[in-house]
This record gives C-alpha cells, sequence and structure tokens, in this order.
C-alpha cells in the first residue's frame, strides 16, 4: 500500500494559478501475480480544478521475463 500524488502546474513559462491548478492525492495498492502484476487506487482532488474522486487501474505483465514453469 502507498499514496501516490499528482500535479499539473501548467505550462513552465507561465504556470496556472492555484485555483487551476491539478493536484490529486490516491490510496493505492500493489500486487504481483504469478501472470500479471496489478495496481489499483482510489484518488482524491485537493483542488477545484481536480476531479473530485478518480479510480484507477493498472494491469502490467513483463513480456521480457522467462516463462516459470508450473509443475
Amino acid at each position: 500500500m502507498a499514496l501516490e500524488e499528482y500535479a499539473d502546474y501548467g505550462p513552465l513559462k507561465h504556470g496556472y494559478s492555484a485555483s487551476n491548478q491539478f493536484h490529486v492525492l490516491y490510496g493505492v495498492f500493489d500486487h504481483s501475480t504469478k501472470w500479471m502484476d496489478i495496481e489499483g487506487g482510489v484518488g482524491f482532488g485537493l483542488t477545484p480544478a481536480s476531479d473530485k474522486v478518480t479510480l484507477k487501474l493498472i494491469l502490467s505483465r513483463d513480456l521480457n521475463q522467462t516463462p516459470r514453469k508450473l509443475f
């Protein structure tokens, strides 16, 4: 389990005003199985420009890994 923070401050030359910046805090979990890695979480917007609640799910698999023997 972990906490993640995502933010968008705007372009480097002219950043967004504080009320237009995007900040989201996620509570996440990671789980690995023999077939894939799973990451899921719930994000909560911290600014008016952010979505109030966001769900995320990432399914991944290492295609370069040698297959494991089942027996």
